[in-house]
């Protein structure tokens, strides 16, 4: 069976940026954990019994669900945002995550410790005042005046299509007084 431990890192930064994640795996139980497999996927399918890894080179790979493995997603941090501190102990949730992944398999270490390292630029910056706003880092008054542009042009767009409405209704009125004194006519 699958355990899916979700790390939040950047598919961006990946070793291969068309892996999804990888899995660590055993194949036989009596192995010890150090010495796990690794291989990096695309896309799974759980099929009961069976689960199909396809790699991002478009081969295939089984594991049966005796043999013991896991999976680490790499989501995709950047397109995240983070303009709080407290949005940083997820990342430091996940960076400690990563390296317990590590020293309890020491063949994932080249495939997350990359990871690893994106995950603490991004604790570094955000603790320094960065934001972070769909992949662009930021410093807090550029970010601030950001926000200010977008509040303008929402109100902006709003006051467009209120005067668009009245522009409408009034057009409306017209033709119905004109329609309205031609039939009295």
């Amino acid at each position: 069976m699958v355990a899916g431990i979700l790390l939040m890192v950047s598919s961006a930064e990946c070793l291969h940026a068309q892996a999804a994640g990888i899995v660590i795996y055993r194949d036989n139980s009596a192995l010890p954990e150090s010495s796990s497999k690794v291989f990096e996927y695309k896309t799974m399918r759980n099929m009961g019994a069976v689960t199909n890894y396809f790699l991002p080179n478009g081969k295939k790979v089984e594991l049966t669900q005796f043999q013991p493995q896991q999976s680490v997603a790499y989501p995709d941090l950047l397109s995240r945002s983070i303009n709080d501190p407290g949005q940083i102990g997820p990342l430091e949730i996940e960076a400690a995550a990563s390296r317990e992944i590590v020293k309890r398999y020491p063949n994932a270490a080249p495939f997350l410790n990359p990871h690893i390292q994106v995950l603490n630029d991004m604790i570094r910056r955000a603790k320094a005042g960065e934001i972070l706003l769909n992949g662009a880092w930021m410093s807090r008054s550029e970010y601030d005046a950001f926000i200010l542009r977008e509040e303008k042009s929402a109100k902006d767009e709003i006051a467009k299509s209120n005067e668009n409405k009245r522009v409408k209704d009034e057009q409306a009125r017209r033709l119905d007084m004109e329609t309205r004194r031609h039939k009295r006519q």
